[in-house]
């Protein structure tokens, strides 16, 4: 049976177009999530901000945020990504924990390795 969605509106983390039976039958996609009840549009699941991730589908806010050493730039599935929504910090740069981008060294110091969360020296 339809359920009426006034009554009982699509819960966050979903979305529920004409016909939709129940109110998790469409999930949103790992890497994004959908903070609003009563959504009917996919595109209501927005990609997931940079420097967090969204491990699962059907969320209504990110799993948490990106481990250090790496970055998410937006749409991770794991707080550890390699090449989608992210990637491990480079030699030459840091990312701390929750970053977005790779930060450059800072003058004086160095980063000699991959996967820095902090400078080497």
């Amino acid at each position: 049976a339809t359920v009426a969605y006034t009554d009982s509106p699509c819960p966050s983390g979903h979305y529920c177009p004409s016909g939709t039976e129940q109110g998790n039958d469409n999930p949103c996609s790992p890497g994004t999530f959908n903070n609003k009840t009563g959504s009917y549009d996919p595109n209501d699941c927005v990609s997931c901000p940079g420097g967090s991730y969204c491990g699962t589908s059907g969320l209504s806010s990110a799993s948490g945020m990106c481990e250090p050493g790496y970055y998410c730039s937006g749409g991770s599935t794991t707080a550890t990504p390699s090449g989608t929504g992210g990637d491990i910090c480079q030699a030459g740069y840091y990312c701390p924990q929750g970053t977005a981008f790779p930060r450059a060294c800072d003058p004086g110091y160095y980063c000699a390795v991959d996967g820095l969360n902090q400078t080497s020296g």
